[in-house]
């Protein structure tokens, strides 16, 4: 008999691996920034390059996972992400720089939609916000493990390097194992055909405006998207600010780990915190908690404080995430579930182009924290909205959590 393993543990361990060195690298891709002579503004250009190409794509790989399954989308994203970090690793000006970023963004969009193709198609419906909830978690402990990683090898280089300099050569090698040793357990994935695995529909299948035009998915999608945005401009702008402030690499990648660890516990608890409240509460309150948190960081280099703030912006955005994606995935016929997922991501890519390159242009004028005020005031409206369409909705089976099963 030949010797398998079940799909969803391979999942977990190649998420391990690769958001791990996605979150890490991004924050490796910001120091090289600076190193190649650019400032707060072109942090944000070049961190806006990894949103661009998913932005575009991101729907059409959705519509490939629903028809042919997840595990070439998974493949192909573990090559692609390979490709970008040597490409990371080399790039010597910052137009190679913000190319390697950006297929690195295509490379994580498609390892992202697969895991979550890997969950639908082997998870009943009902189970699927514990499904999203460990994949979440995937991501949670690979960011925990794989930035303080980069930050202690970065430290060893710095120690001995010129002053001024963040050398981040070996920190960006460690990554490309990462991910390397990640294909093969993609490799190992079962190969299944989408949609759930039942007979697919034969109607047409709907757009992307007409997935949007879904009753409850405008909401959806933004909650999901200012986390994402908001978690992105961490990552990319607290070595700014930690410039700023005279924070060293290592603290900035703890920082940056910490919000990464409590998501983990979040996430893990998720279970638990399901018992204690709807799907639409734990939403809403997640949301609303985080939005002073976020803010405060803005105005603060005590790495005391800011760790405290980012462990409450990492436990409620640890929520946000499984929570959005199982509403999102509810709302639709199971034949356009991995669509309507890519669609909340297009969604939070096109945020992640927008709101950096704005974020970064108020630097200049503001200071490196006008980032994190405006990751505030964008996560304090998704509160907001999401309160009023449940509170107009009371009854709605539909939401983030909740399914009425017959």
């Amino acid at each position: 008999m030949a010797f398998t393993l079940k799909p969803l543990p391979l999942m977990f361990a190649s998420g391990v691996l690769v958001h791990g060195a996605y979150d890490a690298v991004r924050v490796l891709v910001s120091y090289r920034v600076i190193n190649l002579g650019g400032g707060g503004a072109e942090v944000g250009l070049v961190a806006a390059t990894f949103a661009l190409v998913p932005l575009l794509l991101a729907l059409r790989i959705g519509r490939w996972v629903d028809g042919h399954g997840s595990w070439g989308v998974m493949v192909v994203g573990g090559v692609l992400s390979l490709i970008a970090c040597v490409g990371v690793l080399f790039s010597p000006t910052l137009l190679l720089l913000g190319l390697a970023n950006a297929l690195l963004g295509l490379g994580q969009v498609m390892t992202f939609l697969a895991g979550q193709g890997v969950i639908m198609e082997n998870s009943p419906p009902e189970k699927f916000v514990n499904g999203f909830a460990l994949f979440s978690l995937s991501v949670a402990v690979g960011q925990s493990i794989g930035t303080p990683l980069v930050g202690v090898l970065v430290e060893i280089r710095r120690a001995g390097g010129p002053a001024g300099i963040v050398d981040v050569d070996l920190a960006m090698m460690a990554m490309v194992v990462a991910v390397a040793l990640a294909l093969p357990l993609m490799l190992l994935l079962p190969r299944l055909q989408g949609g759930d695995g039942r007979a697919q529909s034969s109607r047409p299948k709907p757009d992307m405006l007409g997935i949007a035009r879904i009753h409850g998915m405008p909401a959806a999608v933004y909650a999901s998207l200012v986390v994402l945005t908001g978690i992105d401009l961490i990552t990319a702008y607290l070595p700014v600010v930690g410039e700023h402030y005279g924070i060293a690499p290592l603290t900035v990648t703890l920082l940056v780990a910490l919000r990464s660890v409590f998501s983990m516990l979040s996430r893990a608890g998720m279970p638990l915190l399901m018992r204690i409240a709807s799907g639409p509460t734990l939403l809403t309150a997640a949301l609303a908690v985080s939005t002073p948190a976020i803010i405060a960081a803005a105005f603060t280099g005590n790495t005391l404080l800011l760790a405290v703030l980012m462990a409450v912006v990492g436990f409620c955005w640890g929520m946000s995430q499984p929570l959005s994606m199982n509403w999102v995935a509810i709302l639709v016929d199971p034949s356009i579930r991995a669509s309507a997922l890519s669609l909340r991501l297009t969604g939070n890519r096109l945020a992640q182009v927008a709101v950096p390159a704005l974020a970064g242009s108020l630097t200049g004028t503001f200071g490196p924290g006008a980032v994190f005020v405006t990751s505030g005031l964008l996560t304090g409206t998704a509160a907001v909205s999401t309160r009023i369409f449940f509170k107009e909705k009371p009854g709605e089976p539909e939401g983030p959590g909740e399914r009425n099963e017959s």
